[in-house]
């Protein structure tokens, strides 16, 4: 369970850090504004793929422990609920006509968390 905390510990930091420097970037080129224009600040799309990505953690560790011949239909279902979430949660913004912007930093911010619950579902199928 430990090792678990650690690997929610390091995503923490990792998105700090990463919103930091996406922030910056944004901030040269003035998108950042155009983002709050659309009521969809940065720093909240990133903590909603924190929490999700701490769910998919949180299920997949305790489904390796319990269950580990399930851990891997257990991560596509996490992940699939994710994606139903995450459009859900962004809908509304993309029928704003000025939505390019939001789109693709979204679809950044996706990504770079995907990785992530890759990985650790990686790890986490390799143990059991």
């Amino acid at each position: 369970m430990i090792v678990y905390l650690k690997q929610a510990l390091i995503l923490f930091f990792v998105a700090v850090l990463v919103f930091a420097l996406h922030f910056f970037l944004l901030k040269s080129f003035d998108g950042i504004q155009n983002l709050d224009d659309l009521h969809f600040p940065l720093y909240e799309i990133y903590v909603f793929q924190l929490i999700l990505s701490i769910i998919i953690m949180a299920g997949v560790s305790y489904f390796s422990t319990q269950f580990p011949q399930y851990v891997g239909f257990v991560f596509l279902g996490l992940l699939t609920l994710k994606f139903v979430l995450n459009y859900v949660y962004i809908h509304n913004g993309l029928a704003k006509p000025q939505a390019d912007i939001l789109k693709y930093n979204y679809l950044i911010v996706v990504v770079l968390f995907l990785f992530y619950d890759v990985g650790f579902a990686y790890k986490a199928l390799n143990k059991s």
